[in-house]
């Protein structure tokens, strides 16, 4: 009987210290109790940290009448296992499988008088390319640093002194490879992935060596024809045979090539081709293994891209 008057007396002092419905009560209550449990455990465990943010996918830049912005992207994780498979199967890379509407447009033999221009009708038009440098003339007077060409454009290792590699002694082929790529790390302050062997000259003792070296070996399976005396029309002319989604096309810094790229850029638009990096080529439109085993790329009617590929007219 003692114990029950305990109980009610209990409750109606409890009843006048909160005037709220018990509900009510129950829920504050049990936020008070989770606040204290948080403030306690945050304290002893310290401020939580989020886990590092993945580096963005590179979007693909604007290139009027070709994909939209965006549609294409691909981020460096991606492109750094691409490079490492191709890396380890050890085989030249010359074109991408074809099946994106891509174009890697690379030019040799810089850094030099012309590769400014190059780049600022490369920035107007918001085209990224690939450029192969000879290591000894890094500091050409006139020619823009690496760092200050922007995170657009790559750049290859193109030897150091653009000697034929199939002319000289083992010692000396990895000299003049490692040799520019020292050079190159240092100009670029980041790390090389790209060889391609002066005149393309190359055997399998070459490719070996390239492999071992953790480098990807670039050819090309078009050409403007510009490493020889060539006229603007002949140069439109042999582009506009060769060009196709997956090509890797080979130019140099010449005076024609300068002149006449406005022109190539404009054929891309035509076709519904976006220029692209090498890295980028082989990462979005990666070769197949028996197109690294034969050194064939894929042909198709220049003015007829396929649906698939997703060209077409503008």
């Amino acid at each position: 009987m003692r114990r029950s008057l305990f109980r009610r007396r209990w409750w109606r002092r409890a009843a006048r210290l909160v005037p709220l419905d018990f509900p009510v009560f129950v829920v504050i209550a049990a936020a008070l109790v989770m606040l204290g449990l948080t403030f306690r455990f945050g304290l002893q465990g310290g401020t939580a940290t989020a886990p590092p943010a993945e580096p963005p996918p590179t979007t693909l830049p604007p290139f009027a009448g070709s994909v939209g912005p965006g549609q294409l992207a691909v981020g460096p994780e991606e492109i750094e296992r691409t490079l490492r498979r191709l890396v380890r199967i050890g085989r030249p890379v010359r074109c991408g499988a074809g099946n994106q509407p891509l174009v890697a447009l690379t030019f040799d033999d810089g850094p030099g008088p012309r590769t400014a221009d190059l780049l600022r009708i490369l920035a107007v038009n918001s085209a990224p390319a690939t450029f192969f440098f000879v290591g000894d003339r890094l500091g050409y007077p006139g020619a823009p640093t690496i760092a200050a060409m922007g995170p657009m454009h790559a750049i290859g290792n193109h030897t150091w002194s653009h000697a034929s590699l199939r002319r000289l002694r083992p010692r000396d082929r990895r000299s003049e490879v490692l040799r520019a790529q020292r050079a190159l790390e240092r100009a670029a302050e980041s790390p090389i992935h790209l060889f391609r062997p002066p005149y393309g000259h190359r055997d399998p003792a070459l490719d070996r060596m390239v492999s071992r070296l953790g480098l990807v070996q670039v050819l090309w399976s078009s050409t403007s024809g510009d490493d020889r005396p060539v006229t603007a029309r002949a140069l439109m002319r042999k582009l506009r045979g060769e060009l196709q989604p997956g090509s890797i096309v080979l130019m140099h810094e010449h005076e024609i090539t300068v002149s006449t790229l406005p022109r190539v850029l404009e054929l891309l638009r035509d076709r519904g081709l976006r220029p692209v990096t090498v890295a980028e080529l082989l990462a979005l439109d990666p070769p197949t293994r028996r197109q690294l085993k034969t050194g064939l790329c894929p042909r198709g009617t220049p003015d007829a891209i396929s649906a698939e590929a997703g060209g077409g007219r503008p």
